[in-house]
């Protein structure tokens, strides 16, 4: 009788195992890459009140602090872009554009924005010795920033 429950296992484990691969097959790229920055921008959200609190009370080796926010356009369309010279604000945060956006067209390169929190997608802050806490979605960006 163990033998036969042995078997079905291992017979139950190969089709599981077969499953598998066709599903991951049918996964592309660009889905695991979504799947990923999801993740990431889940991860900086549930630590934003760990940067806001660097912001207020910052620490001897923080250097510089970054924001990265969604903006978006009125067909839907969006854009992660940096932000610098970050001030926390009831509810978000006041920077500065710190790169051209390619896709939306209501922020420039530049310009002083306000971003609430439920914007913000990831945060970076760098130290005195080139070490960065934060920055969740380095390398997953969607349109290349």
């Amino acid at each position: 009788m163990l033998k036969y429950k042995l078997a079905f296992l291992v017979v139950l484990a190969a089709i599981l195992a077969v499953i598998g691969v066709r599903l991951a097959k049918g996964l592309s790229k660009q889905s695991l890459l979504d799947a990923q920055l999801a993740s990431a921008v889940v991860r900086a959200r549930s630590s934003i009140s760990q940067f806001r609190d660097r912001l207020i009370h910052p620490q001897p080796t923080d250097r510089a602090y970054f924001l990265r926010a969604e903006f978006r356009r009125d067909d839907g369309n969006r854009e992660y872009l940096w932000l610098n010279r970050v001030e926390a604000t009831d509810g978000g945060f006041k920077a500065v554009v710190a790169e051209k956006p390619f896709v939306v067209d209501k922020v420039w390169q530049g310009e002083s924005v306000v971003v609430p929190n439920a914007d913000v997608v990831d945060w970076t802050i760098t130290h005195q010795d080139g070490t960065r806490e934060g920055n969740f979605t380095q390398g997953l960006e969607p349109t290349g920033h």
